[in-house]
């Protein structure tokens, strides 16, 4: 789940290494394409560009890899050709391929004797993404908890009660039934694993086994198929759009005023600024609906970290330290597409209370699966097509997932 972090300024070559004018050379590696010379991109450049004033023996240059899907394959060659970047952005949602694989090197040395920057001033669950037996392998930089979007015009149209953190599937269904009664369709259910991987979890149940390793028995469980059934329902008695009347409209239901919930992240929020479909500051955000003591979410996040080949650490910290400090934080996080990871920026950020609900949510935010295992975005690619084989009704919810768990562990298994 990538973020808007760190955009192209140049390309360069160099591991650390000191240029003709004996500067060292930090070659920092993002997904992104070339800036497009918003207020944005420069806000960022100038972060760069204070660095290497605050920072005169150091030159930074960024690899740039374009596109989300190419970025984890061209850092994997990258560490086969022994050329890793110096400071690598990190995307909770594919760490365990880079850690396990050594592309990283452990920060908890840096952190345990940095006087400034400190485990504390960051929210404690953003940690556990870069995390893997007991050491630290990136900083984190933003993320955002999953969660339940509500249009509160909508609901007043309706006059139906706006939800509340802690509310049940129960509690869910039946404010979906009264959004019915009043001719609105209450919530779009989607395909993306991403969005509904949480309500297996609400309801008890996983992906894969403790070990990370085996899908059968765990994914075809009894109560992950009542859960998959429970979003198959919705549609079936018209709370929620077919994926049919979906794609017909060519638009995103929420955004476009068509239902009145939705799950996404905090990057959604930029999006429904300019959406004409709705006003984005009569929205709420709600816990995700649960059968648990207390809800859960996923989150997604990212973090900063040291290609293992680098030769200058120390340096490569001063930039993660420069670029995650108080100050730049607040210039950064102005983008709002993100929650910043520090605490002390969150809070200050959260003059909306859309902002402070978000914050609210982020104790029961766990890790994406793919910060702890390798090859999980295999699961989430055959979630997707196990979730559209249900709502267009080729499968029935166990009979989908149990191909699904099949699919896992013959890949799982090479």
């Amino acid at each position: 789940m990538l973020f808007g972090l760190l955009p192209l300024i140049a390309v360069g070559g160099w591991s650390c290494g000191k240029p003709e004018d004996h500067r060292i050379v930090l070659r920092i590696a993002t997904w992104q394409g070339a800036g497009e010379g918003n207020d944005f991109d420069k806000l960022v450049e100038q972060i760069y560009k204070d660095f290497e004033r605050d920072n005169p023996d150091i030159k930074i240059m960024i690899e740039n890899f374009p596109g989300s899907g190419d970025y984890v394959p061209k850092l994997m060659l990258t560490h086969v050709a022994n050329t890793v970047p110096d400071v690598t952005v990190l995307d909770a949602s594919s760490s365990a391929l880079f850690i396990k694989n050594g592309v990283l090197q452990d920060l908890t040395p840096f952190f345990d004797k940095d006087p400034e920057l400190k485990r504390e001033q960051f929210f404690e669950n953003t940690l556990q993404a870069g995390t893997y037996q007991g050491k630290l392998y990136s900083v984190p930089v933003d993320f955002t908890p999953m969660v339940m979007y509500y249009n509160r015009d909508m609901f007043d149209a309706a006059g139906v009660a706006y939800p509340k953190n802690g509310w049940t599937f129960e509690d869910f269904e039946r404010t979906c039934e009264a959004l019915k009664a009043k001719g609105k369709k209450g919530f779009v259910v989607s395909t993306w694993m991403p969005g509904w991987v949480m309500w297996l979890w609400n309801n008890n149940g996983a992906v894969l086994d403790p070990s990370g390793t085996k899908a059968n028995g765990t994914l075809d469980s009894p109560q992950n198929a009542e859960a998959i059934g429970f979003l198959k329902n919705l549609v079936d008695k018209g709370y929620a759009p077919t994926l049919s009347q979906v794609q017909a409209t060519g638009a995103e239901p929420f955004p476009n005023g068509d239902v009145a919930m939705a799950v996404s992240g905090h990057w959604s929020i930029t999006g429904y600024k300019s959406a004409k479909g709705i006003n984005w500051q009569h929205l709420g955000v709600v816990s995700m609906p649960t059968r648990l003591k207390s809800p859960v979410t996923v989150y997604y996040e990212s973090g900063l970290g040291i290609g293992n080949g680098c030769r200058q650490p120390e340096a490569a910290w001063r930039f993660i330290k420069h670029f995650c400090s108080y100050k730049n934080q607040m210039r950064y996080n102005s983008s709002g597409i993100a929650i910043d990871a520090r605490k002390d920026v969150a809070s200050e950020r959260a003059k909306e209370s859309i902002e402070q609900d978000f914050l609210n949510l982020v104790p029961g935010a766990r890790p994406p699966t793919g910060t702890q295992v390798e090859g999980y975005g295999f699961v989430e690619q055959v979630g997707e097509k196990m979730m559209d084989s249900v709502l267009s009704g080729r499968k029935t919810p166990a009979a989908a997932l149990k191909e699904m768990a099949d699919k896992i562990d013959r890949e799982f298994g090479k």
